[in-house]
């Protein structure tokens, strides 16, 4: 849901989707109510695979892709893209609406989809005795047309047979949900280690709309949540992601305030409640604390900065949404914010401790307080890639007059400050006039 970008592969489509796929497989096989559960799923995972409904062509080079871990971009693509685990949903999900209890197994290394037999028969149909244990056959709908019956053999080689019940009983979803939210920081990793200009690195962060790079930044943001609202809060692993989760969401996602506070808080009441040893938590550690940060900046009033004095046009020397390149840092920004001093631009709750050393602002960015300025220059704050408040000193600056050395990834980041973009004069015009009157 965090990168459709106006495309209509909702959850309701996905709905849809399985359900027409049920039909069609009724339609195309007659008979099949009648088949015994074995006969019915073996028809079923070769029907999705003839189809080109469930693995990838060449995972040895696609495995990684992002597509490839969504299960709407799976049933929309024309070839079907998936990983293991989203293979398998995806015969679970139609094997339920053709009447199979089915379920994923978090098998190591490699999801599968379980059968059961139903109460009282065997999965070939014959009946069986009162109380016993209902019979299970193991799929694999990403790589296989058959059975696959040395399962629980093959966990037994990973070094781990105490634990097989895990391994091959069914998963809840919360577990297929964050193994999910696991592939996609897997391939957020990966693709870090690229260069940007790779081939291999535009290829593993595109999707069917949107920029590959605030697609990957989208998707694992998305993961972040699941990561949070599918776990227990009793778990350690939970406040590990709560530390991480609330860096990125402060610096990047601050217009999502609403949904922590609605969602968030009281998964974090509770994990406090649970406490045997309550602490005072700070910083990226408190959501309310984050919370009343963003909320006491949204209050404060905006400064007003005019350009009618001779003092401010001999210091201030560039404009909003003039386009410029770092000179120390080689990358392209756009100027959003300016002030003779560092004092009246946005507090940097939005930098990140690296990006507000380069320019001397000191180490301390996550507090409300700005430390004095080191030296005295005028400072802008600049959208770039990724970040939409980054503070930048004026001698670092260098404008752009070249509209082809933009990143595409600026034009979708603009809107948030800027109408449009004027190619002729290179500079994306300001929306916001009621702060900079005069540029």
């Amino acid at each position: 849901m965090f990168v459709l970008h106006d495309q209509p592969q909702d959850l309701d489509y996905i709905t849809r989707s399985l359900d027409a796929l049920a039909k069609q497989f009724r339609e195309a096989q007659p008979g099949v109510e009648a088949m015994p559960t074995r006969q019915k799923a073996l028809s079923l995972v070769r029907w999705l695979r003839s189809h080109k409904l469930t693995g990838m062509d060449d995972p040895a080079t696609n495995y990684r892709n992002l597509r490839n871990c969504f299960i709407g971009h799976a049933l929309s693509d024309p070839d079907h893209p998936s990983l293991p685990i989203i293979s398998s949903a995806i015969f679970c999900a139609v094997a339920e609406r053709l009447g199979i209890t089915s379920s994923c197994c978090s098998f190591p290394g490699h999801v599968h989809a379980s059968v059961f037999a139903p109460p009282g028969q065997t999965l070939d149909g014959d009946d069986t005795e009162p109380g016993g244990e209902l019979e299970v056959m193991f799929l694999d709908p990403y790589g296989s047309d058959s059975e696959v019956e040395d399962l629980r053999s093959r966990l037994a080689e990973t070094g781990l047979p105490n634990t097989s019940d895990v391994f091959l009983s069914a998963s809840p979803v919360p577990v297929i949900v964050q193994r999910t939210a696991q592939n996609i920081r897997t391939t957020f990793r990966w693709a870090q280690e690229l260069p940007d200009d790779d081939p291999a690195a535009v290829r593993l962060k595109q999707l069917r709309a949107g920029h590959p790079d605030l697609n990957l930044e989208a998707a694992f943001y998305g993961a972040m949540w699941s990561q949070l609202l599918m776990r227990q809060t009793n778990s350690i692993q939970w406040d590990i992601h709560l530390n991480a989760f609330l860096n990125r969401f402060a610096l990047t996602w601050s217009e999502d305030a609403w949904i922590v506070e609605k969602y968030l808080v009281p998964l974090y009441d509770a994990f406090m409640a649970a406490q045997p040893l309550p602490r005072h938590r700070v910083g990226w550690e408190n959501v309310r604390e984050i919370l009343d940060m963003l909320h006491n900046l949204d209050r404060r009033q905006p400064t007003v900065n005019r350009r009618y004095t001779r003092e401010i046009e001999e210091h201030v020397h560039y404009r909003i949404g003039q386009v410029f390149r770092h000179r120390r840092y080689g990358y392209i920004g756009v100027i959003n914010g300016w002030a003779a001093g560092p004092m009246a631009l946005p507090t940097p709750h939005y930098l990140s401790g690296d990006d507000a050393e380069e320019e001397g602002l000191g180490e301390d960015v996550a507090s409300s307080q700005q430390l004095p300025p080191r030296r005295s220059t005028t400072y802008y704050t600049c959208l770039r890639p990724s970040v939409d408040r980054l503070r930048v000193a004026q001698e670092n600056i260098e404008i752009v007059t070249d509209p082809s050395l933009i990143p595409e990834s600026l034009f979708f980041l603009a809107g948030k400050f800027f109408k449009r973009f004027d190619r002729e004069t290179c500079r994306f015009v300001s929306n916001i006039k009621e702060m900079y009157p005069d540029d």
